[in-house]
């Protein structure tokens, strides 16, 4: 099946930022390939980096966290859970300048390299990195 020979699994993880209040969700979903915005990216992994860097959920933006039944500030990420042995990567090289109500090209220069270790895009890559 094409499934389980390209994409893999993306893990949609909110953690709670609050120490009374300690919460871990996770969600799953299945992916054929990785969209990456490669605006002002010199490489592939900086792509990378940007797709798994936390969104933090505070203010008017908190998240409502329905083990404790309040508004709880966290923090939302993406990262690989698994993959599978071929990966599909497209680049988001289009924007749309509202000014103008035109779209445009990025024409950005951006190396990606001809094998690549995703590891450091996974949990156990990210725990491993906030630990050092």
């Amino acid at each position: 099946m094409l499934k389980s020979s390209v994409g893999g699994v993306l893990c949609n993880e909110i953690k709670s930022l609050e120490k009374d209040y300690a919460y871990v969700g996770e969600s799953e979903e299945l992916f054929s390939a990785l969209s990456l915005d490669i605006k002002n990216k010199r490489r592939l992994q900086d792509a990378l980096d940007l797709y798994i860097r936390p969104d933090i959920l505070d203010g008017d933006n908190k998240y409502f966290c329905e083990k404790h039944g309040k508004h709880i500030d966290a923090q939302k990420r993406t990262y690989i859970k698994s993959l599978s042995d071929t990966m599909v990567i497209n680049l988001k090289r289009f924007e749309y300048d509202f000014t103008t109500l035109q779209r445009f090209k990025i024409n950005d220069y951006c190396e990606f390299p001809e094998l690549i270790d995703f590891r450091p895009w996974t949990k156990q890559g990210i725990e491993e990195q906030e630990l050092a």
